[in-house]
C-alpha cells in the first residue's frame, strides 16, 4: 500500500481509479520503489506485489521504450531534469497498455532525494485518437470529393435561384439574375432535347425523377450535370415551385469510363503481386476464385471449390488453424487475417496470406465470406522486417500530442509534420510561415517566445519553451518547444528544427493537483488534524502547519520527540508511552487519545494516529501519521449526554413524547419515556402496533388502522386523533404527528412521529363551544373582510335571520346607513391594532332587523386567534332593555377584554412554542440522520471521524435549541418577548453549522456583510428561528441548474435596522401567490420538506417584535425577503 501523506488522499485514489492513473515514489538513497493501488490495477499486479527497479524496468519489453525509462530515470537522478514519457509496457498478465508517465526530483541538501510521480494508463485515448484522426481524413476526403449546388424555379415569375457553389460549377458570375432560358443555356446541344423533355415531364405530371446532361464552359470544357428535385403544388394542383441540387458528376463519369480499364489492370496487379479474391457462399458450400487465384493455387480454371476442396490444399500442420480461423469467423461475425502454407498438385509448397470480412444477414445469421489471398512466399520473411519498422513507425506516431516542425529562415518557409498540424488545428498542408507559427501564440506569451528565438539566433542554443497558443476556435492550449539551430560552414543559421508537445493536460493536471492540496489544507483545517514524518534514524520530525497550529507552537521551528513530549498532559504521559511500546512491540499502528497542555496553560484533547515503518531487517525506520484536536468533540459528547436529560424534560412539560419505526425490525418501536408516561406503559418495554392497540378505545381502532394502511400504501403519515386508556383507567385524547422516511429506491427505511396528550386543550374547546353558544349576548365571528363566520343562537333572535342567512351578509351592513361610514372606520382600525374595542362615540348605535326595525345597541370588538388567522368577535346587546345596566355590562366587557388579551397572549406563545418546537428542530434532526446515513455509507474512518465531528456540532446547536425552548417556555406568561445584544455573525455561523449536511450536499455558497449593523438587540429564539427558516428555504428550493447563493446584509433605513435575505433559487409567482406567501401550510413547490410553516412563523415572530417583512420574488430569478426588526441604530 502506498502510504505518502502528501498525496494519499481517499478523494485523490476515487478520482485515480476513474481516469486510471496512479502514483509513485522512489526513494534514491534506500533504493525503495512505492506504488500506489492505481499503478497496481495499471500493471495488473497483485496487492501483494512488491515493486523494484528491476521487475519496474522490466516491464518495458520493447527496445524504445526501455530506452526511453533510462534515459529519462538517469537525467532525473543526474540532472534532476523532469519525467515525461509516453511508453509501452507489458503487464505482469501479459498485456499491452501504452503509459504516460510524469515525475519530479525531490531535493534534500542540494542532492536528488525522492523522485515522485504519477503514470497513467492511456491505452484508451491512444486508440480514440487514431480512430480520430482516420475520421478527419475520411471527412476531408469527402469534402473535396462533393462538388454540388441548390438551385430554386419559382414558375409564375420564371426566376431561378442559385446557391454559390452552383455559380462555380456552371462557371457564370455569382449573384447574376437568371431565368429558366439562362439555367440551360450552357446545356450541351446533343442534350437539349433530352432536357427539354426531362422538363416536360416534370411539369405535366408534377413528379420529379433525376436525370443528367451535359454543360459546355466558355472556356470549352464539358462537364456532366445529374439534377434531383421536388415540386410544390398549390391548391390548384398547379406546379409553383420546384427545388432541387445539381451536382457536377464528371468525376464520376470519367471514373466509370476508367473502370473497365482499372479492372483491367486489376487482374494485371493481381497478377504481379500474386493476389486473387474469393467469394465464399456458406449456405451452398460453393467457392467463386479469380482467375489469378486458380493460377496461384495452380489449379484448372472454373474447378468447383468447396470447403473440403479447399481444405485439401493446405498442408496437415495448418489445418486445424484454418479451421478454427473459420469458426471464429462464423461465430464473432469478424474474419480475422491469417498466414498458412498450401501444397500444390506437384508437391510445391506455397506461403498464403488471407484477409476477409463476414457478410452478415438480418437474423445475425452469416451468409457469405469475401476476400483475398497473396503468395507472400517471396515476401515473407521482408514482411517479417516491415512489420517489425512499421510497429516501431506507429509508436512514433501515437506518442503523446508530440509534432515536429523545420524552420528555414532565409525562404521564411516552415514545414510541419502532420501530427503539429492538428495540434495547431491548422488546415493540413497549408503553406505554413514564421508569421503563421507567431499568429497561434498566445496574446501575452508572443514577446516570450519571439525574445527566445532572438536569442537561439544570437547564441546558437535554442532554450527550451513553454508557452500558449490559441486557435482559431478560441481554444487555448500550453505548448512545449524543443529544438535546435543548423549553421553553415561560415556560421549562418540556416535552419532550426524541433519538436512541439501540446502539454495542455498535464498542465491543467498540476493545475487540479496544485487545488487538490490545498483543499486538503483547507480540509485539515476544518477537522482540526494535521499529519507528521518521524525519522526514527535522523530523528528528524516534520510537522504540517496545521499541527503546529494545533499545539500553538512557532510555525517552522524545530521539532523533537522531546518537544512534543513535553507538550503531554502529566497525567497522561506514563499512557501513552505503554500505548506506543505496546503498538511497536506488536508491529501495529496505534491509535490513542490523550491529553496537550500548551504553553499558556490550556489543555486540549488529542487523538494521536500513527503507524510505523519498518526496514528489510525489521528496524522501525520511519513513523507517520495524524493528531487531530478533538476537545469540542469530547465536550460535546458530554453535552450530548445533558441533552437527552433536557429533551426527556421538555417533553414532560409539554405532554410530548417521540417514537420511531423500522418496519423491517420486528415492527417493533422505540419510544421515548415521556411516550411510555403518557400511556401509563412500563418504561422500556418493547411496544409493537398490536400493544399499542390494546390501549386505544375499540372505536377509534379503525382511526389507527386506516392511518397505519396509508402510510404504507402512500408512504406518507397523515394526522390523526384518537383516544387511550391508560391502565389507571384514565381517557386521554391523543394527537399523533409524524414523517416517512424514505431510502433512494422509494422504498420506507423508517416512520418518525409524535404523539401529544391534548385532552386539557379537547376540555377547552369543548368549554369553548358550550360557552359560546350559552352566552345571553348575540355574537357574531367575522374575518377581516367582514364575512361572517360563525354566529350563535342569540345573534339569530337579535336580527330575526337564520345563521346561514346571516353568514351571507357583510358585518357592516347589518349596521343602519347612517352609522355605516363610521362603522367600517372602526373595523378596519380593529384590525390594523387587534384588540378589544368598543363602539363608543356614536349617540346610540342603530342596527337593522330583518323586519326592518333598528335596534339600538352597544357593540363590542375582541380579537379571536384560529390558526394564527385574526378573527373578530362581535358581541352585540339591545340597549333598548338593558340601558339601565350599561355601568355594569362596560366592567364585564373591560374583564373580558382583560380575560381574552392574556388568552391571546398565551395562545400566541403556545402557537409560536409548539411552531418553533416542530419547525426549528426538523433541520437539524434531518441534518443528523444526513451525517448518520453518511457515517454508516463512508468507508475509511478518517472521513468518519470528520462526520462524527459534524454530528457533535450539530447535536451541540440542537441541544441549545431545546435549552433556549424550555426557557422561552417558562416565561411564557411574560407579555414583553426579552430581548438582548445578539451578534449577526454569531447567529448566522450556528445556523449554517446546523444545516452543515444540505449545504454540502447541494454546495450551497453563503455571502454576508453585516457591516452597516453587526450587533442587535433582539429576541434571541426570534432571531435565530428567522436566520433558520430563511437560509433553509433558500436551500430547499434552490435552482437545480445553478450553483446555490444565499447573499445576508443589513442597511440602515430611516433610523431603522434591517435585514435583507437574497437568493438565487426558483422563486415564487407573486401575481399567483403573493396573497399568501406568509400564510400557514401554504407551499408553492413540490418539495418533500415542505410544511408552510417556516414563512408563516417567521411573519408572526417579526411582528411580535413590532416589525415587518417583505418580499421580492421572480420566477427562476431568485427572492429577497427584508425584514425591518424595528431596531434603532443606537439599540
Amino acid at each position: 500500500m502506498f502510504n505518502s501523506p502528501q498525496i494519499q488522499t481517499d478523494k485523490f485514489n476515487k478520482a485515480g481509479k476513474i481516469a486510471k492513473i496512479g502514483i509513485f515514489e522512489y526513494d534514491i538513497a534506500k533504493d525503495l520503489l512505492s506504488w500506489s493501488n492505481g499503478v497496481h490495477e495499471i500493471v495488473e499486479a497483485d496487492q501483494g506485489f512488491i515493486p523494484n527497479r528491476e521487475n519496474t524496468f522490466s516491464l518495458f519489453q520493447d527496445a524504445r521504450s526501455k530506452a526511453i525509462i533510462r534515459n529519462a530515470f538517469n537525467g532525473a537522478l543526474t540532472s534532476g531534469e523532469m519525467i515525461n514519457v509516453d511508453v509501452e509496457i507489458r503487464t505482469l498478465k501479459g498485456n499491452t497498455k501504452h503509459i504516460w508517465c510524469i515525475a519530479e526530483v525531490d531535493y534534500k541538501d542540494r542532492n536528488p532525494n525522492k523522485i515522485y510521480g504519477i503514470a497513467q494508463d492511456i491505452t484508451e485515448r491512444k486508440g480514440l485518437e487514431k480512430d480520430l484522426q482516420i475520421q478527419n481524413q475520411q471527412l476531408r476526403f469527402a469534402e473535396k470529393t462533393v462538388a454540388i449546388g441548390y438551385w430554386k424555379w419559382t414558375l409564375p415569375t420564371d426566376e431561378v435561384t442559385w446557391s454559390k457553389n452552383l455559380y462555380s460549377i456552371f462557371e457564370v458570375a455569382p449573384g447574376t439574375p437568371l431565368k429558366f432560358n439562362d439555367a440551360i443555356a450552357k446545356v450541351h446541344p446533343e442534350d437539349l432535347a433530352h432536357v427539354e423533355h426531362c422538363t416536360n415531364n416534370i411539369l405535366n405530371t408534377g413528379v420529379f425523377d433525376k436525370f443528367s446532361y451535359r454543360i459546355v464552359l466558355e472556356t470549352g470544357v464539358i462537364k456532366h450535370i445529374e439534377l434531383q428535385g421536388q415540386t410544390t403544388i398549390d391548391s390548384n394542383n398547379t406546379i409553383v415551385e420546384i427545388i432541387g441540387t445539381a451536382q457536377d458528376i464528371t468525376e464520376q463519369i470519367q471514373k466509370e469510363k476508367q473502370l473497365k480499364q482499372k479492372n483491367y489492370q486489376l487482374r494485371k496487379a493481381e497478377k504481379m503481386a500474386s493476389i486473387g479474391h474469393w467469394t465464399w457462399n456458406l449456405e451452398e458450400d460453393i467457392a467463386l476464385w479469380s482467375d489469378n487465384l486458380y493460377d496461384i493455387y495452380e489449379v484448372e480454371k472454373n474447378t468447383v471449390i468447396t470447403l473440403d476442396k479447399f481444405t485439401s490444399f493446405i498442408v496437415d500442420t495448418d489445418k486445424e488453424k484454418v479451421a478454427k480461423n473459420i469458426e471464429t469467423a462464423i461465430k464473432t461475425k469478424i474474419f480475422n487475417d491469417i498466414v498458412y502454407q498450401i501444397q500444390l498438385p506437384n508437391g510445391k509448397t506455397k506461403t498464403i496470406k488471407t484477409v476477409g470480412e463476414v457478410k452478415v444477414i438480418e437474423n445475425n445469421r452469416v451468409v457469405e465470406m469475401i476476400g483475398t489471398c497473396q503468395d507472400i512466399t517471396e515476401q515473407e520473411k521482408k514482411e517479417q522486417l516491415l512489420i517489425q519498422k512499421n510497429h516501431q513507425l506507429n509508436l512514433a506516431e501515437e506518442m503523446a500530442i508530440v509534432g515536429h516542425w523545420s524552420w528555414f529562415p532565409e525562404t521564411n518557409s516552415v514545414t510541419w509534420s502532420k501530427n503539429l498540424y492538428k495540434i495547431y488545428g491548422h488546415e493540413k498542408d497549408a503553406t505554413i510561415s514564421y508569421d503563421t507559427y507567431i499568429g497561434y501564440v498566445y496574446q501575452d506569451d508572443k514577446k516570450y517566445v519571439s525574445d527566445k528565438i532572438r536569442k537561439a539566433f544570437e547564441t546558437g542554443i535554442f532554450d527550451n519553451q513553454i508557452y500558449r497558443i490559441q486557435l482559431r476556435n478560441g481554444a487555448i492550449k500550453t505548448i512545449k518547444s524543443v529544438g535546435k539551430v543548423i549553421h553553415n560552414k561560415e556560421g549562418k543559421v540556416i535552419e532550426m528544427l524541433g519538436t512541439c508537445q501540446d502539454i495542455t493536460e498535464q498542465v491543467g493536471q498540476q493545475q487540479e493537483l496544485i487545488r487538490k492540496n490545498n483543499h486538503l489544507n483547507i480540509a485539515e483545517k476544518l477537522a482540526k488534524i494535521g499529519y507528521y514524518q518521524w525519522n526514527t534514524v535522523t530523528h528528524e520530525i516534520i510537522w504540517s502547519d496545521n499541527l503546529y497550529e494545533i499545539f500553538e507552537h512557532e510555525k517552522g521551528a524545530p521539532i523533537t520527540f522531546e518537544t512534543y513530549y513535553n507538550y503531554i498532559h502529566e497525567g497522561d504521559r506514563d499512557y501513552v508511552q505503554q500505548q506506543v511500546e505496546a503498538a511497536y512491540a506488536g508491529k501495529k499502528h496505534h491509535d490513542v487519545f490523550h491529553r496537550i497542555q500548551l504553553q499558556n496553560g490550556s489543555v486540549k484533547n488529542i487523538h494521536l494516529v500513527a503507524v510505523g515503518q519498518y526496514n528489510e531487517k525489521n528496524e522501525l525506520i520511519e513513523v507517520i501519521g495524524t493528531l487531530q484536536d478533538v476537545t469540542e468533540q469530547e465536550e460535546k459528547t458530554q453535552q450530548l449526554i445533558r441533552n437527552n436529560h433536557l429533551l426527556n424534560t421538555a417533553e414532560q412539560l409539554n405532554n410530548l413524547g417521540h417514537w420511531r419505526l423500522k418496519p423491517n425490525e420486528n415492527n417493533e418501536g422505540e419510544w421515548s419515556d415521556n411516550h411510555y408516561r403518557i400511556f401509563g406503559a412500563p418504561i422500556g418495554k418493547k411496544m409493537t402496533f398490536e400493544d399499542v392497540m390494546e390501549y386505544v378505545l375499540p372505536e377509534d381502532h379503525k382511526i389507527l388502522l386506516d392511518a397505519y394502511q396509508e402510510i404504507f400504501k402512500s408512504k406518507r403519515f397523515p394526522k390523526h386523533t384518537y383516544k387511550i386508556k391508560t391502565p389507571e383507567g384514565q381517557i386521554k385524547i391523543i394527537e399523533a404527528k409524524g414523517e416517512v422516511i424514505l431510502d433512494a429506491k422509494n422504498e420506507i427505511t423508517e416512520v418518525l412521529g409524535t404523539v401529544k396528550d391534548i385532552s386539557t386543550e379537547h376540555e377547552a374547546e369543548i368549554r369553548f363551544r358550550d360557552l359560546f353558544a350559552a352566552t345571553p349576548d348575540a355574537i357574531l365571528i367575522a374575518n377581516e373582510d367582514g364575512e361572517i363566520q360563525l354566529v350563535n343562537k342569540q345573534a339569530e333572535q337579535f336580527f330575526g335571520y337564520t345563521a346561514q342567512e346571516l353568514k351571507e351578509f357583510i358585518v357592516v351592513n347589518l349596521v343602519a346607513k347612517g352609522y355605516r361610514k363610521k362603522s367600517v372606520a372602526y373595523y378596519e382600525a380593529f384590525f390594523k391594532n387587534p384588540k378589544n374595542l368598543t363602539l363608543t362615540d356614536f349617540d346610540d348605535l342603530h342596527l337593522v332587523h330583518k323586519d326592518g326595525r333598528r335596534i339600538p345597541a352597544t357593540v363590542t370588538l375582541g380579537p379571536f386567534k384560529v390558526n394564527n388567522q385574526t378573527l373578530a368577535i362581535i358581541t352585540l346587546k339591545d340597549i333598548t332593555i338593558i340601558k339601565q345596566q350599561e355601568e355594569e355590562l362596560l366592567l364585564a366587557n373591560a374583564e373580558l377584554k382583560e380575560s381574552s388579551e392574556k388568552l391571546r397572549i398565551q395562545n400566541r406563545q403556545l402557537e409560536d412554542f409548539t411552531h418553533i418546537t416542530s419547525h426549528n428542530l426538523r433541520s437539524p434532526v434531518n441534518n443528523l440522520k444526513t451525517l448518520i446515513n453518511f457515517y454508516k455509507e463512508t468507508p475509511d474512518q478518517e472521513s468518519k471521524d470528520l462526520i462524527f465531528e459534524k454530528l457533535e456540532t450539530v447535536s451541540h446547536h440542537l441541544n441549545e435549541t431545546l435549552n433556549t425552548l424550555i426557557e422561552s417556555l417558562m416565561i411564557k406568561n411574560e407579555t414583553n418577548p426579552e430581548k438582548e445584544q445578539l451578534e449577526l455573525d454569531v447567529v448566522l455561523r450556528k445556523t449554517t453549522e446546523l444545516l452543515a449536511a444540505q449545504i454540502k450536499e447541494k454546495d450551497v455558497e453563503i455571502v454576508s456583510d453585516f457591516s452597516a449593523k453587526q450587533v442587535v438587540c433582539y429576541h434571541k429564539i426570534y432571531l435565530e428561528s428567522i436566520f433558520l427558516n430563511l437560509i433553509s428555504n433558500s436551500i430547499k428550493y434552490s435552482c437545480p441548474s445553478r450553483k446555490p447563493k444565499v447573499t445576508i446584509k443589513s442597511y440602515i433605513k430611516e433610523n431603522k435596522v434591517h435585514l435583507q435575505f437574497t437568493d438565487n433559487g426558483l422563486g415564487i409567482d407573486l401575481k399567483k401567490h403573493g396573497h399568501k406567501v406568509f400564510g400557514l401550510h401554504k407551499v408553492f413547490h413540490r418539495n418533500p420538506e415542505a410544511r408552510g410553516i417556516g414563512l408563516f412563523m417567521t411573519k408572526a415572530q417579526i411582528e411580535a417584535m413590532g416589525g415587518t417583512i417583505d418580499v421580492v420574488s421572480e420566477v427562476d430569478k431568485g427572492t429577497t425577503f427584508i425584514i425591518n426588526l424595528n431596531n434603532g441604530t443606537d439599540a
